[in-house]
């Protein structure tokens, strides 16, 4: 059985820098809503990279709520991102 551990990354970290770095624009700010992406917390499973998660309850394009998932660094040190929009 694996244990998963949740964390927060400090503000202004190498590491907070480094996932923030993956947004083309961190905010993409809906400008009917004005919410933002917000930073929900990281996971860290053993032999994975973490995984900070995101949240945005109205991104402008889509106009609905979307996760976007920033896993790393990985042993190569390369980061990767994945966006989901519910359905």
């Amino acid at each position: 059985m694996s244990s998963l551990s949740y964390y927060f990354v400090e503000p202004g970290s190498w590491t907070w820098c480094q996932i923030w770095a993956k947004f083309d624009d961190p905010l993409e700010e809906c400008p009917e809503s004005g919410e933002v992406w917000q930073y929900m917390g990281s996971v860290k499973a053993p032999n994975k990279p973490a995984r900070h998660e995101f949240r945005h309850r109205r991104h402008p394009v889509t106009k609905s709520r979307a996760f976007r998932y920033v896993h790393g660094p990985h042993d190569s040190g390369s980061w990767t991102v994945s966006t989901k929009v519910p359905i």
